[in-house]
């Protein structure tokens, strides 16, 4: 069997354009990454210390992402076992009502009670309920005592009281009741 020389020929010149092709690339390697490197005038001791360096920075991150990790859940945990759970906007009447019969059993009569339009936030929503109507100070400050404990998803935004003919005199409570956001909350 005979060699062909033709074939010989393009053999050696694919090895030839091979091996040039392998060194220009060995070329520009040296020359843009490790000619710099070593212009830096760093020994390998430097580097070493950088990359000690850096694997401590490294393994200070990680306990800190542990350490928030670790919190966060205990967070959640806490926040799930919490009693308290937001109840739905769609619920108002019935806070309308409880209230009302709060404010009674505390000696007030309620003139008016007007809920207003819920108001979304980030993580939850508020409705603000406007409460109007006559009573003493004392009888006042003991319905608030009672709507803390009674209500922990209710706050006071504003109280006004005047002294008038009636009895005690006229009040006007604005609450804000916490919900959980509907899909129809006025985003603010």
């Amino acid at each position: 069997m005979a060699l062909d020389t033709n074939m010989l020929s393009g053999a050696k010149l694919t090895h030839a354009v091979g091996a040039v092709l392998c060194l220009s690339l060995l070329g520009t390697g040296y020359q843009f990454g490790v000619r710099p490197m070593l212009s830096q005038g760093k020994t390998p001791a430097d580097w070493a210390a950088e990359v000690d360096d850096a694997q401590a920075e490294a393994a200070l991150q990680e306990a800190t992402v542990q350490r928030l990790s670790r919190e966060l859940e205990m967070s959640q945990r806490e926040l799930a076992s919490r009693p308290m759970q937001l109840l739905a906007a769609s619920e108002v009447n019935r806070r309308l009502a409880a209230l009302s019969d709060l404010a009674e059993a505390h000696g007030l009569t309620l003139a008016s009670s007007q809920p207003g339009t819920e108001t979304a936030l980030t993580y939850y929503a508020y409705v603000p309920i406007t409460l109007g109507g006559q009573g003493g100070f004392a009888q006042v400050v003991g319905f608030l005592g009672a709507l803390s404990e009674t209500f922990p998803d209710v706050g006071v935004h504003a109280f006004d009281m005047t002294r008038g003919q009636v009895a005690g005199g006229r009040f006007t409570l604005t609450l804000n009741w916490y919900v959980r956001p509907s899909q129809t909350a006025v985003a603010n």
